[in-house]
């Protein structure tokens, strides 16, 4: 167990201040530059898929670009959640730059409707997110996707569904084609310590140590 408790992880962890701390680091470190432009966020839009349900977002807004390009996100690691430090500095630079940004939970994970089955719905979901995009009022039909690993493999299978509006791909360490597989074998540990990160990130109550810990517990 962490020293700390669940509470006293959320205060230094989870906070203004430390997220403001980590997104500087992570600014330093990347060597992102801020564009021009302000930057607000309406959070909680409801995206809805052809199924009925209904996929949460949040929108990063460029201050005074009335109507531009746009960037999708889509994250089954929570928008809002502790690991949104990556995601809203990405979200915030790109919308600095004048690109409308949608941060999106996927299907079935933290605020999104459904039930989350790893791969099996990016495809639709995908294509419904970009539709939905580039009928908004502020979206000139031209989108984009950005992001690692389970975020990259999400543009794959938007693009696999021939959307018209899908125009750029960035996909970071990410695999384009899941059929192949290292040396013989399946990386079980990389599966494994992926679905522990996965369930812990659903509980609450576990502050981000204790989560760490789990995921590093379950590679051992």
């Amino acid at each position: 167990m962490s020293f700390l408790t669940p509470q006293m992880e959320r205060l230094l962890f989870e906070n203004k201040l430390s997220q403001t701390a980590m997104r500087a680091a992570l600014t330093q470190m990347l060597d992102l530059p801020t564009g021009p432009l302000q930057v607000t966020v309406t959070r909680g839009l409801r995206v809805p898929m052809r199924d009925g349900i209904a996929l949460i977002a949040d929108h990063w807004i460029p201050v005074g670009v009335e109507i531009g390009p746009a960037v999708l996100v889509r994250t089954p690691y929570g928008r809002g959640g502790p690991s949104r430090a990556m995601w809203e500095l990405a979200a915030q630079k790109f919308a600095s730059h004048g690109y409308h940004v949608i941060a999106q939970d996927v299907r079935g994970r933290f605020d999104s409707e459904g039930e989350f089955t790893a791969f099996v719905n990016e495809t639709d979901d995908g294509v419904d997110s970009l539709a939905w995009m580039a009928l908004q009022p502020w979206c000139d039909g031209k989108i984009g996707m950005w992001g690692p690993s389970y975020l990259g493999y999400v543009q794959w299978a938007a693009a696999a569904g021939g959307s018209p509006y899908l125009k750029a791909l960035v996909p970071i360490i990410a695999h384009s084609h899941l059929m192949q597989y290292h040396e013989n074998g399946f990386p079980l540990d990389l599966l494994v310590r992926w679905m522990f990160q996965l369930t812990s990130m659903d509980d609450g109550e576990l502050g981000p140590i204790e989560r760490m810990r789990r995921v590093t517990d379950a590679a051992v």
